[in-house]
């Protein structure tokens, strides 16, 4: 049989923010292709920003949530300013990175104020942050890193789903929050791995748990998805990729390589 994680492997050379190899620009290639594809003739335009990403995953069934997210407010200049601030800092300080935070984004505040930060896969390429997330730099540091590691995988899955539907189980993330299909699993799973590059592996991040790490949020979203029926070709590869970094934690602290900057 052939080993279709071994052909990604070689296709993508791992998964974004877990690679310096990563293959960013192999998947923006196939994800304009897919979208040109879907929407026909439209001259020279590049297919790759949020608004394109909207139009070819828009169906009756996705519509309601795009068009919620589609009228969210923009960010405020100094919020942007912020953003861009941080994401020129974190591109300088971790090698590898800079291209992954170079794709198009629209910023946007969440309609909720209880939300700090979040994105969701039918508004794509789109990340809201809330007030929560410009508390400190720390704050927007890790806000930054978790929503541009959904963004990558919401990439991913245009490629190719990582859920074929067949499990029928709802999973509950570590926080304890409950009714959670597999795909979003294995999306969370990647975030912690992300920010356990940057902060540590074995960092704390949820205020009033303190058990809870980057790395024992990942190792325990991947042990309720493990040999799940519902994962596809590119959702088992995700997992074995995500289960290698995490026992490579297991093994000692393991962060991206930092370059030297100087704050701005």
């Amino acid at each position: 049989m052939i080993d279709n994680s071994g052909l990604l492997g070689q296709a993508f050379c791992g998964l974004p923010f877990l690679s310096d190899a990563f293959r960013s620009d192999l998947v923006t290639a196939m994800v304009r292709a897919k979208r040109r594809s879907a929407l026909g003739d439209i001259g020279e335009t590049d297919c790759l920003t949020p608004e394109y990403g909207w139009r070819y995953l828009e169906s009756p069934e996705t519509r309601p949530l795009h068009e919620r997210w589609s009228r969210s407010a923009d960010l405020s200049p100094s919020q942007i300013h912020r953003v861009d601030r941080t994401l020129g800092n974190l591109s300088k300080a971790t090698e590898g990175w800079s291209q992954l935070f170079r794709i198009p984004i629209r910023f946007v505040a969440p309609r909720e104020p209880e939300v700090s930060s979040a994105t969701h896969p039918c508004a794509p390429q789109t990340i809201a942050l809330g007030s929560q997330a410009f508390d400190t730099d720390r704050a927007l540091q890790a806000a930054l890193i978790h929503e541009f590691a959904h963004v990558w995988f919401g990439l991913l899955s245009e490629i190719a789903q990582f859920d074929n539907g067949s499990d029928s189980r709802t999973f509950t993330l570590p926080t304890g929050t409950s009714g959670k299909t597999l795909r979003t699993v294995l999306f969370a799973a990647h975030f912690a791995v992300a920010c356990g590059r940057y902060f540590g592996p074995k960092t704390r991040f949820v205020p009033g748990n303190e058990s809870l790490t980057y790395h024992s949020y990942a190792e325990e979203c991947l042990a309720v998805s493990a040999n799940s029926p519902g994962l596809t070709a590119m959702g088992d590869y995700v997992w074995r990729e995500l289960a290698a970094e995490v026992t490579r934690d297991s093994r000692g602290p393991t962060t991206v390589t930092r370059q030297s900057w100087t704050p701005q």
